[in-house]
């Protein structure tokens, strides 16, 4: 099954906020907040979120197999997200 172009902005809120992580208002981007404050990430304020921004916040914030956050943990089984080889070294320190 291919992954999803974008995914519904209110789904990522619901996702991020099992890990512990908050949306922040601002201006025209939305910014993710670790709940220690210190890891931060940007959105666009956009009713669908394209799967790079998806994939950059999962990276930030520790979210990926590598640190134990299967895609269908984090997204279930529709929302099944595919990650570069590359590795940014974003890194959010959450331990998860």
């Amino acid at each position: 099954m291919k992954p999803p172009k974008t995914l519904p902005f209110k789904s990522l809120e619901q996702i991020l906020a099992r890990y512990g992580i908050r949306l922040r208002p601002g201006g025209e981007h939305m910014m993710f907040v670790s709940p220690d404050g210190r890891w931060k990430f940007p959105i666009p304020r956009v009713k669908d979120v394209e799967r790079s921004y998806v994939n950059s916040a999962r990276r930030r914030f520790n979210l990926t197999a590598e640190h134990g956050v299967t895609d269908e943990e984090s997204y279930g089984k529709g929302y099944i997200v595919r990650h570069d080889s590359e590795s940014t070294g974003a890194a959010g320190g959450q331990g998860l």
